[in-house]
């Protein structure tokens, strides 16, 4: 099971890719994690912000969650990557780096 913690919208438009059992905040949840990507992109995050998607990551990873993709770019501003987490940033950079080196 993974966790993927994005826009909702976005969740949708990546749900019809991921080919395995996924899981999700909940509405109220869904709604705070896009308040703090919004709060992340006007620079206006706090240490609150930080304590409740961590809060969230470790109460999915009791509820046996495999990994939380960090859908949105911006988290790993105030979530850092580890085995558990995917850092699609962190992803996203080597992949780009990779393209490069290759060509």
């Amino acid at each position: 099971m993974v966790l993927l913690l994005t826009f909702p919208f976005l969740q949708e438009v990546l749900s019809v890719f991921l080919h395995y059992i996924r899981s999700c905040p909940s509405g109220r949840e869904e709604q705070e994690v896009s308040y703090i990507i919004g709060r992340i992109i006007t620079n206006k995050a706090s240490k609150k912000d930080g304590m409740f998607l961590e809060k969230l990551i470790v109460e999915f990873k009791e509820l046996d969650c495999d990994r939380v993709i960090l859908g949105c770019t911006d988290l790993s501003n105030i979530v850092k990557g580890s085995s558990f987490v995917v850092d699609s940033f962190s992803v996203l950079s080597e992949k780009i780096k990779n393209i490069l080196l290759d060509n």
